[in-house]
């Protein structure tokens, strides 16, 4: 399943351009019986319920050799605790815990799933500062070892060098008309068979 999200009702998190074109591209190629065969459902700019369900049903009632792949692209923000979330379409920066996806309940879910062979993509930063006029970086201190890991699971993330959120008040994402750099890479990976530099939790 892939959840991208380019729009944001709050002015606070900025456009994007590569999630769409993200959803796009990995779709073809996992979908591709050549190289994926999966029956693949993308979510593109929905709101956090519509996410929240599908990503439970997706992990629900699943075998434990079922290979369960979820792609997240889209901002990642933290909040006051270092709790991270997953920003969609009606996601407040003021009231995350309602309008944000949670990194644990996302966690969870996967905890719960019978499945053992899951991957989770996470094309997103962390942004650690959250009002208004405030500069986003990516922080470093998001912990995903600990709020993503499990057995039978792969957490593959976009790398520090794929900081397109918040920088200066630019969006850094701008020079690209494809998918993200970290996107763009897996899907050149799964469609070449090149070796592809990860970090698996």
């Amino acid at each position: 399943m892939i959840v991208a999200c380019d729009n944001y009702q709050d002015s606070a998190l900025q456009k994007l351009r590569a999630p769409t074109r993200d959803a796009e591209a990995l779709t073809r190629v996992l979908q591709d019986p050549l190289i994926g065969g999966f029956d693949v459902r993308s979510l593109v700019n929905e709101p956090a319920h519509v996410v929240a369900e599908a990503v439970e049903e997706f992990f629900t009632d699943r075998g434990t050799e079922d290979l369960l792949l979820l792609h997240f692209s889209c901002h990642g923000v933290k909040d006051a605790d270092g709790e991270l979330y997953f920003a969609v379409a009606n996601t407040k920066l003021r009231y995350l815990g309602a309008t944000g996806v949670a990194a644990d309940f996302v966690n969870r879910r996967m905890n719960r799933s019978r499945s053992r062979r899951i991957v989770l993509l996470l094309d997103c930063c962390y942004a650690g500062a959250f009002e208004r006029g405030m500069t986003h970086r990516a922080g470093t201190g998001v912990n995903v070892e600990e709020q993503l890991s499990g057995r039978g699971r792969a957490v593959i993330t976009a790398s520090s060098a794929m900081e397109y959120a918040f920088e200066s008040g630019n969006l850094a994402d701008v020079s690209s008309e494809g998918p993200s750099a970290f996107t763009g890479a897996l899907v050149e990976g799964l469609a070449s068979g090149e070796r592809i530099e990860t970090r698996t939790v």
